[in-house]
């Protein structure tokens, strides 16, 4: 896994992965909030704030993103243990 942030915190990071041929990142897409009282605007206000930032940061450095993460597949009763 390599995400967006590491072009900030590494330097010269993004023009090294270019030479050696790599050109997609990996970025969550999906917060769980594990709440079923979250509403949509308070989700918008955590993925404005979380994930779009580091999708703008890959896109701006002329990466592709490969969307990661397997709890937009479950529910809160699949955690719980039900089905």
């Amino acid at each position: 896994m390599l995400p967006a942030r590491d072009l900030v915190t590494v330097r010269d990071l993004g023009p090294r992965l270019h030479r050696a041929g790599i050109n997609t990142l990996s970025e969550g897409f999906f917060i769980n909030p594990r709440n079923p009282q979250y509403n949509y605007e308070t989700w918008k206000r955590d993925y404005d704030s979380s994930i779009a930032p580091e999708w703008r940061l890959a896109k701006a450095n002329n990466f592709h993103v490969l969307a990661t993460g397997d709890e937009v597949c479950e529910t809160l009763e699949v955690k719980r243990g039900g089905r």
